[in-house]
């Protein structure tokens, strides 16, 4: 910049380095929304253990719109992505609508309300490494009493043949 300034440039390099770092702020800021809401695509919206199929859904649809906001802040994929999640949402949903009907089953099989059944799945999201785990795991435990472990083996069952990848072929 001084060798700038000693050739009569300093002015014109000054005003394009401070329009760069205008830019790089506002590139870190959309990288950093973007992260965000790929992070609650995949462990939200696409996670096997997860919201019913219509709260997936209405997810799915904040995030197309959130991305379609950013869409001409300087990337095309933004804009190929939120139209591939548009054109696929109930493909790639599919594998919840299908999880949904078997813990409605499982719901009905042991006569326990279906929010129960869905604590027990979202259970399986947890690190059994964590004390989270074993206190939601107790809590459980003691609304169900014997019917726990059947109904969480009966949960384990269904999202182990409910796998979401074989929707997305």
């Amino acid at each position: 910049m001084e060798l700038a300034k000693l050739k009569g440039k300093g002015n014109k390099l000054s005003a394009k380095l401070t329009k760069a770092r205008k830019n790089e702020a506002i590139i870190q800021k959309l990288a950093s929304d973007i992260k965000i809401l790929l992070f609650w695509l995949r462990n939200d919206i696409l996670s096997l253990a997860g919201a019913e199929w219509s709260e997936r859904m209405e997810l799915m649809n904040f995030i197309i719109s959130e991305l379609q906001h950013r869409e001409d802040q300087a990337h095309k994929g933004i804009r190929v992505l939120r139209i591939a999640l548009s054109n696929q949402k109930s493909d790639l949903l599919a594998f919840a609508e299908v999880l949904d009907e078997k813990l409605a089953n499982i719901a009905h099989k042991f006569q326990i309300s279906l929010s129960k059944v869905r604590q027990v799945c979202l259970l399986m999201k947890k690190s059994l490494d964590t004390n989270v785990y074993w206190q939601k795991w107790n809590q459980l435990y003691k609304q169900l009493s014997a019917k726990f472990l059947p109904v969480k083996e009966a949960v384990e069952e269904a999202m182990k043949s409910t796998q979401a990848s074989q929707f997305l072929d």
